[in-house]
């Protein structure tokens, strides 16, 4: 009868230590656990709607993970009072545990924003610079609440694409009639010179002649800058623009022959025009007239630059007939590619 008895207390004592050992390990992991594991700063980021991110997520600043979001939670209308980062709309705050080496680097006035390597990526906390290029603000503390950077939204994407769908739209219906002057104001024009050519494909001769020298200058410079600039070549293309400004000046004259024969047309048609008509024909004119003048202008330029250098004068010339000037100018180039800090900073002793 003892023995049963002292089995019965022995019993109840065992099965109060494992009910009392239950409860510390309740207690500890609801409470003291839970505290261990988020050790850190904790700041409130506040968002007025944010979808694909949760609890657990990383905190980031520059690629590197310096938290966690410890906790999301929905914040009511009701309770963001005035001065509240949520006034009047209400949301959501991610709590974020940040580490307190890092904390002191973060000011308070940073940007945090949802961020994710792609599209279907996972998203997490980012940390950026302030913004507007502001200066750093004090660093974040326990307990500071922020104003996160609200992620776009699919509703408003669609709707601000819309938006500028319909915007364009309206820009482009009302500066169609516009471009369909445009275009037969264009028309007119090219069939106006294509009427002043001299001969049938004179202007695409002109055409070829020009494009074929430009290549050969373009050739020219890309030798030069290989350290391989050729006197003769450059000889070449200088006759070769001779020879265009030639056809051009031939073009020239014969267009200002048309334009005089055009002139004397409307002196002799007097009044029989009507004024408006006789108005643009007199613009037209005038300007046609101005532009042979500075055509004629132009080549004379190019005529006395190509003969200058054809007979070594002139810069151009002069470089062309130095053939020393030349063999300088190719060791420079070699020197600029082999060798560029030699010219971009002074040699340093070893070098």
């Amino acid at each position: 009868m003892a023995l049963l008895i002292h089995d019965q207390r022995l019993t109840r004592r065992v099965g109060a230590a494992v009910l009392a050992v239950t409860v510390l390990v309740v207690v500890f992991v609801v409470t003291v656990l839970d505290r261990m594991e988020t050790d850190g700063v904790h700041v409130r980021v506040y968002f007025t709607q944010a979808t694909a991110f949760s609890e657990g997520a990383p905190v980031q600043i520059a690629g590197q993970t310096i938290g966690k979001l410890t906790s999301i939670a929905m914040v009511p209308a009701n309770q963001c009072g005035p001065g509240h980062p949520l006034e009047g709309t209400g949301g959501l705050v991610a709590v974020a545990t940040i580490d307190p080496a890092w904390a002191r680097r973060i000011p308070a006035n940073a940007e945090f924003f949802i961020g994710a390597r792609s599209v279907f990526a996972p998203r997490y906390l980012e940390i950026g610079a302030p913004p507007r290029h502001a200066l750093p603000d004090r660093p974040i503390r326990e307990g500071d609440q922020v104003r996160g950077v609200d992620p776009p939204n699919l509703d408003r994407l669609l709707q601000r694409t819309w938006d500028n769908l319909t915007e364009l739209k309206t820009f482009v219906d009302t500066i169609r009639p516009w471009t369909v002057d445009i275009t037969v104001s264009a028309q007119a024009l090219g069939a106006t010179v294509l009427s002043l050519e001299p001969s049938p494909g004179a202007f695409d001769a002109i055409d070829a002649e020009v494009q074929g020298a430009a290549s050969d200058a373009r050739r020219i410079v890309m030798d030069a800058l290989e350290g391989t600039f050729d006197p003769a070549a450059f000889r070449r293309l200088a006759a070769r623009v001779r020879v265009v400004v030639g056809s051009l000046e031939d073009t020239s004259d014969q267009i200002g022959a048309r334009l005089t024969l055009l002139r004397y047309a409307l002196r002799r048609a007097g009044d029989q025009l009507p004024k408006d008509v006789r108005a643009t024909l007199d613009r037209a004119l005038a300007a046609g007239q101005a532009a042979m003048k500075e055509a004629g202008r132009v080549l004379g330029e190019m005529r006395g630059m190509m003969d200058d250098a054809s007979w070594g004068k002139g810069t151009i010339g002069a470089l062309a007939g130095d053939l020393e000037l030349i063999d300088d100018f190719k060791e420079v180039v070699k020197v600029l590619k082999r060798h560029p800090w030699r010219v971009v900073a002074p040699p340093q002793s070893g070098d």
